[in-house]
């Protein structure tokens, strides 16, 4: 990459930074803003204990739900979440005032707004040795400004602020066949949902199992284990207990949702993490619907890695469906509970592109204007989305495009600037780019096994 390049890039990554952390949301749902509590109240007090704090002299109103406190098994009151984002949260709050009036929520939505900055980058580079580095920076781009990363991941600090940090970096290491790492960057990314340790899981033993070698097995585990180890230490310190999920319900809470619904409840709730008009991925990401045949046709060329991530990704998702109602809960907009989906599907869409037909190579760059522009409204109007009850029937960004039609031609406008984008790369790469960009792709299985 020449030094002009290598400038326009950091430009270009600077200026993701400030549109994410410029957008971060004011006042987040109770669930990001109890982690942010916690972590403001190690930062200023080295303990987390609130039991001597007057939550109703803090800036927000959270009333109806409350934050989500508790008494621990100590006895003392403190916030149940998960025990990686209460973590991250601690360092937002450095030398902030300890009194309730001071704490604000922004400090740790701007943290957040870097750590899945930190992601985006890490796609980026897991996939631009192969598709090159326009095609991966249009990729890198869509999935941060397109998708929920930017008005949910990116907005606050959800658990899925970590677990997309993650899933990215277990791609990027994969993608360098760095297995110890892989398994440390998905360590990290389980601190913020537990369950995520079945997509680590499956890497390991999935990319073992195509190579026929335990070295990826072995390593992700060595890698990934000793961060079970210390959320379960976090979670003794907390909460007085060893369960590594730290605030969130224990296995048997989840084993019992899960069996006490009727087989078609079950169905319905896991369809709705697909299709249901608020929450749908395939509602909200449509170009995963345009390039679902080209990943078909690219399936036996994709790297080995990429695709067991698809499939840690489905694992997963069919666990979050049991676990979980699809809708995720209310205050936020777009999807939530499928964004890990999102992260292990991206590597195997994006290295798909080359192979996609004529229609969906014509039809990409419009849709993915337009899922830019949708996610824009919200984002940066801090739109709280739809309540949970309304997911099946209504779509927030259809709302608001009826309660203010003069949005339509900017949104329209976003497609058509897509087109746009595209032409303008494609002038400077020349056409033969495509044929070299696919025998990237093709020849990736057979130089992974040659470094494994």
């Amino acid at each position: 990459m020449t030094g002009h390049r290598r400038w326009l890039g950091a430009l270009l990554a600077a200026a993701l930074l400030a549109v994410l952390v410029g957008t971060t949301a004011s006042s987040p749902s109770v669930d990001a803003a109890s982690a942010s509590l916690q972590g403001w109240r190690i930062a200023t007090s080295g303990e987390p204990w609130l039991e001597d704090v007057d939550l109703d002299a803090t800036p927000y109103d959270y009333d109806s739900p409350p934050y989500w406190t508790g008494p621990s098994e100590h006895g003392h009151e403190v916030v149940f979440r998960s025990p990686g984002i209460t973590a991250a949260s601690v360092p937002a709050y450095l030398g902030a005032g300890s009194d309730p009036a001071d704490f604000r929520i922004r400090p740790a939505g701007v943290v957040a707004a870097v750590i899945v900055w930190l992601a985006v980058l890490l796609i980026f580079s897991a996939l631009r040795p192969r598709l090159g580095a326009r095609l991966a920076g249009g990729v890198a781009a869509v999935l941060a400004l397109g998708t929920p990363l930017w008005s949910v991941a990116a907005d606050a600090m959800w658990p899925h602020t970590l677990t997309v940090f993650g899933l990215a970096g277990m791609a990027w290491a994969a993608s360098r066949d760095r297995w110890l790492l892989a398994g440390v960057l998905g360590g990290v990314g389980l601190t913020g949902r537990l369950h995520l340790s079945l997509a680590v899981a499956v890497l390991g033993t999935g990319v073992g199992l195509a190579r026929r070698s335990w070295r990826p097995v072995l390593l992700v585990a060595a890698g990934s284990l000793p961060f079970l180890a210390l959320a379960a230490g976090w979670s003794r310190w907390l909460y007085g207990e060893w369960d590594p999920a730290g605030g969130y319900p224990q296995a048997d809470a989840y084993a019992e949702r899960a069996t006490s619904q009727s087989l078609l409840d079950t169905l319905a709730n896991e369809a709705g993490l697909w299709v249901s008009l608020d929450r749908g991925f395939l509602v909200w990401t449509p170009v995963a619907v345009l390039l679902l045949p080209a990943l078909v046709r690219s399936w036996r060329h994709q790297p080995d890695w990429a695709r067991v991530m698809v499939l840690g990704g489905l694992v997963y998702t069919v666990v979050q469906g049991l676990m979980n109602h699809f809708a995720g809960g209310s205050a936020f907009y777009g999807y939530r509970l499928t964004l890990e989906l999102l992260l292990s599907l991206t590597p195997a869409l994006a290295l798909a592109v080359p192979h996609a037909g004529r229609l969906a190579r014509s039809a990409l760059p419009f849709v993915a204007g337009l899922q830019v522009g949708a996610t824009a409204v919200g984002a940066v109007f801090d739109s709280p989305g739809l309540p949970l009850e309304r997911a099946w029937t209504g779509n927030a960004f259809l709302e608001i495009l009826v309660g203010a039609p003069v949005l339509v031609g900017p949104w329209l406008l976003c497609g058509f600037l897509g087109v746009l984008v595209v032409r303008v790369l494609a002038d400077g790469t020349g056409q033969a780019s495509r044929p070299s960009t696919a025998e990237a792709v093709d020849s990736a299985p057979e130089q992974a096994h040659q470094r494994g």
